[in-house]
């Protein structure tokens, strides 16, 4: 296991808890707006309406941290994802529904935001090794919430998962402010002016050819990501599943994802991270289009459908980590800004394809989307060139 930071460790400790209760629920999610009476262009509408605040939000995420702790909106973030699943016991209206997915959406917007905003302001030697863990993080959550999820929703609804979710972020609050109590932070001058010029550097500089072309392409990846999300379990249940055969295909997946991404994370950690981008986007690309074809051709079966979506999703993960490398050496003088920048652009390529996926699946089938969806990131891996 490689060696990494003390900041590092603490800041995915904590996103490991906070992702263990979250995805405790979040994968089935999609089947219990289902239950609730969402029609599938809803459920797209409801994961837009996470990732969008996130986006809007990331800009005051980085003003504020120059004045406050990074922390303290960390905090803040966790706070919200357990109010958000104690809400859900509770709530019967879709206007409320709609609501509460807002509010999901700025809690990830402050925790997500302030996770970067305290790994880049490290200003690590190597950047991409250190944001592959905390990338990480997430999938290690993902080896085995989703099958104890699985479990309380077969034994006690989704009702006993939203309880076990609520009180399992509860304690990941209060461990994290004991871990992040000490934390140093040193005051700086930031008014509303400086701010903005401030983000003017980072537009001009992603203006580059050789910088705007990798975040094109890893936006490409991240918003054919954003149709799997809300849609894959839906995807699943068209197949033919039962919903106690999603809770166990899911969990599989899930378990299996752990020693595949570690597998991969060795051979990540020696590439640059433009070659990451277009390994994982490349890795990605491959399993979308295999998927759909083979559902098309009626050549799916358990394995198969359960390696293409394993590789598909490490690709996604591969690419994000080398988004966050790149932009953390192209931006290390202005980490706050970079943290937000990074956090603002993936939640808006996951909106985006959520709300893509929802307007699609009116006109095409899952198996079309997912061709069209691989062979555009296929396509485009192939047309840029690594930045050495």
């Amino acid at each position: 296991m490689p060696v990494f930071k003390e900041t590092t460790l603490k800041v995915s400790f904590v996103c490991f808890f906070l992702m263990t209760g979250y995805k405790l629920f979040s994968l089935y999610y999609p089947l219990f707006l289902a239950k609730k009476g969402f029609s599938l262009p809803e459920v797209g509408w409801n994961f837009f309406l996470i990732y969008l605040p996130i986006a809007i939000f990331q800009p005051l995420v980085a003003f504020f941290s120059h004045k406050t702790k990074p922390s303290n909106f960390l905090l803040f973030g966790i706070l919200g994802y357990a109010i958000y699943s104690f809400s859900m016991i509770f709530l019967e209206k879709k206007y409320l529904f709609y609501f509460f997915q807002i509010f999901l959406g700025i809690s990830a917007a402050l925790f997500w935001g302030s996770s970067r905003i305290i790994l880049m302001k490290k200003h690590f030697k190597k950047p991409t090794r250190e944001f592959v863990w905390f990338y990480s993080s997430p999938i290690y959550a993902e080896g085995f919430a989703p099958a104890l999820g699985a479990f309380l929703i077969w034994k006690f609804n989704f009702e006993g998962v939203f309880w076990v979710s609520f009180f399992l972020i509860l304690f990941t609050f209060f461990l994290s402010f004991f871990l992040f109590k000490k934390e140093r932070f040193e005051k700086e001058k930031m008014d509303f002016k400086k701010a903005i010029k401030t983000w003017q550097v980072i537009f001009e500089k992603i203006k580059k050819k050789e910088i705007f072309k990798f975040l094109i392409f890893s936006f490409l990846i991240i918003t054919i990501g954003g149709i799997y999300h809300p849609f894959f379990v839906l995807f699943l249940k068209n197949l033919g599943f039962s919903q106690n055969q999603i809770l166990i295909f899911v969990s599989i997946s899930s378990f299996l994802y752990l020693p595949l991404f570690l597998f991969f994370i060795k051979k990540i950690e020696r590439k640059t991270p433009s070659r990451n981008i277009i390994f994982g986007g490349r890795l990605c690309g491959v399993f979308s289009f295999l998927l759909g074809l083979f559902f098309y051709l009626s050549f799916l079966n358990f394995l198969s459908l359960l390696s293409f979506s394993l590789f598909e999703g490490t690709g996604r993960v591969i690419a994000g980590a080398g988004r966050s490398g790149l932009l953390s050496k192209i931006f290390e003088k202005i980490p706050e800004e970079s943290g937000a920048f990074d956090t603002l652009f993936a939640p808006l390529g996951v909106g985006l394809g959520s709300f893509l996926g929802g307007v699609l699946i009116s006109y095409l089938t899952f198996a079309q989307i997912f061709i069209l969806g691989g062979s555009f990131v296929l396509f485009f891996s192939f047309m840029i060139k690594d930045t050495k």
